[in-house]
């Protein structure tokens, strides 16, 4: 079913991020509106009304700086809130599908299954013992997260038409002029979390969370220069992994927070492909605002032994004049989410 004019509305950590995209002849995307702002405190912790109607507020101001007249919006769960695990069950009709999912997440998840709402992705079919077993991702978002959600949006004046996890929503961006022949590694680097999902197509094949994000970046050069996480972010965007800058004292620092995160993300590669080895990555496609630390491109060519590029989404879409000067002061690759929720069309 064909959905009704609406935007891409990713509430982060730090910041709400909206697109609104509609479609011309020959169904090319173009953007009419996009824009962000920022908020003081991530949806999950807020603790009062007064709170909630700040951030409700915000979203709706946003909305109305952008000229937006939709009030209807897809919106984006954060990869970190979600639970996702590969499963094998047999290969049966959706309906009984659907009961042995229900049995495995039982198992599976730290919560209890009544308090999630369910869904899956089929990823493969193989054949072992004389049987045919599908791989799949399973996908639990608690409710009370959606609820969350639904309240805010509700608060801000807007109609929920969908909730999808940020992953679906990247793939949708990244893949939507062309399909991954070939397995790639796609990872959002955001501020508290980085996204990491494994594409091939236009499906995504795995989904994971990392727990540390550039903010412990920013942490990590404060704590070692004894200066405020303000200094210590702009030092971090100005001079980043760069050896080369103020004789390498800011890349140092960084290096330890960024072994971590490396050492997680060659864990996941290392995964699939043991587990999942006609998804093995190709490719690294960087996104999200931390993507563009200077000298991190670098890095991960060198520390991943794949090939790593930097992403613009927008590169995909047609621009009204309005979305141009928009976009004058905006860090692209942030906008990733926003994109793949705005491209959706049924």
């Amino acid at each position: 079913m064909k959905l009704p004019e609406f935007i891409g509305l990713d509430i982060g950590y730090s910041s709400v991020k909206m697109a609104q995209i509609i479609f011309e002849q020959g169904n090319v995307p173009r953007l009419m509106g996009v824009g962000h702002s920022e908020i003081s405190k991530p949806l999950n912790i807020l603790k009062d009304e007064k709170e909630k109607k700040e951030l409700a507020d915000r979203i709706r101001t946003l909305k109305e700086t952008l000229q937006i007249k939709t009030n209807k919006c897809v919106v984006a769960l954060p990869e970190a809130m979600i639970f996702s695990k590969i499963i094998a069950v047999p290969d049966l009709p959706e309906d009984q599908l659907e009961k042995i999912i229900y049995f495995e997440a039982r198992n599976h998840l730290p919560i209890p299954v009544e308090d999630v709402n369910l869904d899956h992705i089929p990823i493969a079919k193989k054949a072992v013992d004389n049987r045919t077993i599908q791989q799949i991702l399973m996908i639990a978002a608690p409710k009370n997260i959606i609820n969350m959600y639904l309240e805010i949006i509700n608060l801000a004046g807007l109609e929920p038409l969908a909730l999808e996890t940020e992953s679906l929503a990247t793939a949708r961006a990244m893949t939507y002029k062309v399909d991954m022949a070939q397995g790639a590694l796609v990872v959002d680097f955001g501020s508290k979390n980085i996204a990491v999902s494994i594409i091939k197509g236009k499906n995504v094949i795995f989904s994971q969370s990392i727990g540390t994000g550039s903010d412990a970046l920013t942490q990590a050069i404060a704590r070692d220069y004894n200066i405020d996480l303000r200094q210590a972010e702009q030092y971090k965007i100005t001079y980043g992994l760069l050896q080369s800058q103020l004789e390498g004292k800011i890349a140092k620092s960084l290096l330890p927070v960024m072994q971590i995160i490396n050492n997680e993300l060659n864990k996941i590669i290392n995964f699939i492909k043991i587990n999942l080895p006609d998804f093995a990555p190709s490719e690294m496609l960087l996104v999200g605002e931390g993507s563009l630390l200077p000298g991190l491109v670098t890095f991960f060519n060198l520390n991943l032994g794949i090939p790593v590029k930097l992403v613009d989404p927008f590169i995909i879409l047609e621009l009204s004049d309005m979305a141009k000067n928009e976009m004058t002061n905006l860090s692209r690759p942030a906008f990733t989410v926003a994109i793949g929720l705005a491209l959706k069309v049924e």
